[in-house]
């Protein structure tokens, strides 16, 4: 694998391998600032353990909705067994990490992502969805590049014009865009705009 020559750039690999780095960035990016923000909020209000929480969720930031729902009850156990947690800092160290991993989890990250990779909010938890059922956790990690992926696949067929109609109908699937079952996909706005010059 090392020895192997580096794809030239306009191959499709190069195209996918751009993708899942992106991805990975971008992820990498998010998780950074959604411990760095969970640290900040449980040490302004004092909660012990504030810097273990905050790198457990980074780590677990990685795995879609699990990750966070877990992340969210790590102070549960430091609440319930240290009898020096306030109920004010107890009422910080749940809210302000849940209202922050529900808001990236469910805003941010689908309409990150979707402008990143050309994909609507809504086909990636659909794809989030889908491959948590075919792989399971393994799956939601990868939801996204893995989708990304098949759309460059699926967008490089419809450009070298094989497998149509099913292919544009993926493609635009894929990408959000309406469709018609009887035409195949609608063609995207930019060859729209192209066929009135």
């Amino acid at each position: 694998m090392l020895l192997e020559a580096p794809a030239p750039t306009s191959s499709l690999r190069k195209k996918i391998d751009d993708a899942v780095s992106r991805y990975l960035v971008l992820k990498s990016l998010i998780s950074v600032s959604v411990a760095f923000a969970v640290y900040l909020t449980l040490a302004i209000a004092s909660f012990p353990l504030a810097l273990l929480i905050a790198l457990l969720t980074l780590v677990l930031n990685f795995i879609p909705n699990v990750g966070p729902a877990v992340a969210f009850l790590l102070p549960i156990p430091i609440i319930l067994l240290d009898p020096d947690v306030k109920p004010k800092q107890a009422w910080v160290a749940m809210v302000v990490p849940g209202l922050l991993h529900l808001t990236v989890g469910n805003v941010l990250e689908p309409l990150l992502f979707g402008r990143q990779f050309s994909m609507k909010p809504l086909v990636i938890l659909l794809s989030l969805g889908i491959w948590w059922i075919v792989w399971g956790p393994v799956g939601a990690v990868l939801a996204v590049p893995l989708t990304s992926s098949l759309r460059i696949v699926t967008q490089h067929f419809v450009e070298s014009g094989v497998g149509r109609p099913y292919m544009d109908f993926l493609a635009a699937l894929l990408e959000g865009r309406t469709m018609s079952l009887r035409t195949g996909a609608t063609p995207r706005p930019e060859a729209r705009a192209e066929k009135k010059t």
